[in-house]
């Protein structure tokens, strides 16, 4: 399931809620979206983002039916069953990565000197915040150029300018 049909299953199920009117990046989008999470309310996708062309999804995985739906499971499960089928499905049935030469994911490509983060729609989360971060439950997968070891995190990457993130 890409981001696509994700969105489209989670509106069939009134699991989403687009937002239509236009928000602000700077802080507007955090602060729906935290007022809509602790009322238990659908995800929210901001069509109309000041400034930009693409919209932001908040709230993906905020309820057990979302979390079922990305994880291609029922979506009637309780957040302990989902765990758990999580954990057994991971431990038996690990399914290698294929590569593609066609595809979704490979429609926005930009590299050097046509990199511009500052295009895409970074939310500042908090008035504290050093800036704008991309992704708040993301999982960054690197490796280490000396040893080739990998470490898979759960880390904030800040958007420093146009070309460069930070990693927290």
């Amino acid at each position: 399931m890409d981001m696509r049909d994700f969105i489209k299953k989670c509106e069939e199920m009134g699991e989403l809620r687009r937002v239509k009117a236009e928000v602000d990046w700077d802080l507007e989008i955090s602060h729906i979206s935290k007022m809509n999470e602790e009322k238990g309310g659908p995800a929210l996708l901001f069509e109309n983002v000041k400034g930009h062309t693409s919209p932001v999804l908040t709230g993906a995985f905020g309820s057990n039916k979302r979390l079922a739906t990305i994880l291609g499971m029922p979506t009637d499960l309780s957040m302990c069953d989902l765990a758990q089928r999580w954990t057994k499905t991971m431990l038996k049935e690990v399914i290698p990565p294929v590569e593609v030469s066609t595809g979704p994911v490979l429609e926005n490509i930009q590299e050097g000197d046509d990199v511009n983060l500052e295009k895409f729609p970074v939310p500042k989360f908090f008035p504290m915040d050093g800036g704008r971060y991309i992704g708040t439950t993301v999982f960054i997968i690197v490796r280490d150029p000396e040893t080739n070891e990998v470490n898979l995190g759960t880390y904030r990457m800040q958007m420093l300018d146009g070309k460069r993130c930070g990693v927290q």
